[in-house]
């Protein structure tokens, strides 16, 4: 954990599973948030 411009960061990572008939919005919404996604894979028709 540390503290930046008076805020908490815990260190750590969550799997999730991005279905449904848009999952590019999700992506995008992503970016313009500034959430750092990597290692996404297709995996029968869905996004993890």
């Amino acid at each position: 954990m540390r503290l930046q411009r008076g805020k908490v960061f815990w260190k750590g990572s969550v799997r999730i599973r991005v279905t449904g008939r848009e999952p590019e919005r999700f992506f995008n919404l992503c970016g313009h948030h500034n959430i750092t996604l990597w290692d996404v894979t297709e995996h029968q028709a869905a996004l993890r």
